[in-house]
Formats: structure tokens, sequence, C-alpha cells
């Protein structure tokens, strides 16, 4: 699921009357409380707090991101919260705070709140998409601006009879391709020790595609029924890996 897909427009504010900090941390936790993703209002309260203690979660350019990861979180969720007025948060540059990005996650093995995480600071180091979701003024315009940001997710799956050389190529050639094209890519091989990099369940719900490339039949196949799967063989995406993604790039439009 793409952080597009997560918005919820519960947890939207554009001009949530704050007077502090704390009065702000307060509300802003009680928004999801309200909309069912957290199942005990004060011990997510005091999870958000103690996070804060820990080292506070202003992260410059007037944003904040708070967050807390445990028990009570029922589903990993984030707000989008734009405040009436700037108020002090301790941030890295020293200035005030008036959008807040509170992320909530459940206590699994999937860092799913690390993931949350990585994806929105990448998202907010590129001032345009900063900017212009801090200047949006409905839920509409706020997905919009999400999805035009958010970069491709591609899961790929090597093999080859020997599991050796071939698979490990192929590999290595799709992940520094993907890379130059700003595409994220997760690469499962399946070679001679065994399944490596297994792609999950997450990933598959996640991804926009996938590749197979693989001269024998592999392990899992029907884990990616769902999606849009294109296979080749395993030595072309050794001798062109960018034309191997260049041709199911132009496949998904």
């Amino acid at each position: 699921m793409s952080m597009a897909d997560m918005i919820d427009e519960r947890l939207v504010s554009f001009g949530l009357d704050v007077t502090n900090k704390e009065d702000a941390i307060r509300k802003i936790c009680k928004m999801m409380y309200d909309a069912g993703k957290v199942s005990s209002y004060e011990d997510y309260l005091q999870g958000v707090k103690d996070r804060e203690l820990e080292f506070e979660t202003g992260m410059g350019n007037g944003i904040a991101i708070p967050h807390c990861k445990g028990g009570c979180v029922k589903e990993a969720a984030f707000t989008l919260v734009k405040l009436n007025q700037k108020i002090e948060w301790g941030s890295l540059d020293g200035e005030p705070v008036d959008y807040v990005i509170m992320l909530a996650a459940p206590n699994t093995a999937d860092n799913v709140h690390l993931k949350m995480l990585s994806s929105l600071a990448v998202g907010l180091m590129d001032d345009d998409f900063r900017e212009a979701l801090k200047d949006a003024t409905d839920v509409d315009q706020i997905i919009d601006i999400f999805k035009r940001n958010r970069s491709m997710y591609l899961v790929a799956v090597c093999s080859c009879p020997v599991g050796i050389a071939h698979t490990y190529m192929a590999a290595a050639n799709l992940k520094k391709a993907a890379q130059k094209k700003g595409i994220e890519i997760k690469v499962e091989t399946q070679g001679a020790q065994g399944v490596e990099d297994e792609i999950t369940a997450e990933d598959i719900a996640r991804c926009d595609a996938c590749i197979i490339a693989s001269d024998v039949k592999i392990k899992g196949s029907s884990r990616f029924k769902d999606v849009p799967t294109m296979s080749f063989k395993v030595n072309e995406p050794i001798k062109d890996a960018d034309a191997v993604i260049d041709e199911l790039v132009e496949a998904l439009g």
C-alpha cells in the first residue's frame, strides 16, 4: 500500500487550533484515537511523549514528525495537520513548526514505522513536495501530491538452472538499473544458497509490478497472481537491465 492510499481524511486538518507543542500533541493523538487507529488514547499519547523525550521530532522547514510504535496501535497511519499558528518544537533548524505529520505503527516485525519515516523523509527533502503539501487546501490535493511524488516500486525474482553466477549477476544489474532511474526495487534470488531477500506479502501489496528473470520455474510464483508481471530469460537483465525495466514501465503505461 502506498502512502497516498493510506491517507485518511479524518487525520487531515487545515488549521488545527493549538496553543503550544503539548496542546498540539494531545489534539493530534486524539485524532488518531477518534479515527480508530489506536486502541488507547492514553497509551498512544504516552508513547509519543516518551519518543519526544528521547529526541525532539522537529525536522526543520516548519515540519514535525512525532511518532509512536506500540501495542496500542491497531494499524499504521499518519496525520497531515496544518496548525493555526507557528509553535516552538525544538526543531533541528531552530525554527517554529506549523505542520505536523504524526505517525502510528503497530508493534510488528515488518518495520512499517521505519518505512513510513524513510518515505516521508525522502519526500520532505524535496522543496516542491514540501511546499505543495503545506499549501494544500483539501484532501484531494494532498492525495494528488503524494501520488505525483511517489516513486515506482518493483519486485523481481532471479533464478537460473545452476543458481550461481547468472542469478546474482541479473539481480545486481536490475538493482543498478533501477537506482539510475529513481525506481525502488527489491530483488529475490533463488540460487544455490536457497531463497535470499525473500519478497514478502507486504512487498507484493505495495509493489507496482514484478519482473521474473529466470530460465527455470521459480518457487512461489502464485504470490504474484494479482501483480502485473513480465517474464524474461535470466540473461536479458545481464545483457541490458535498462531495457528490461524500460519495457516493463512502458507496458504499465
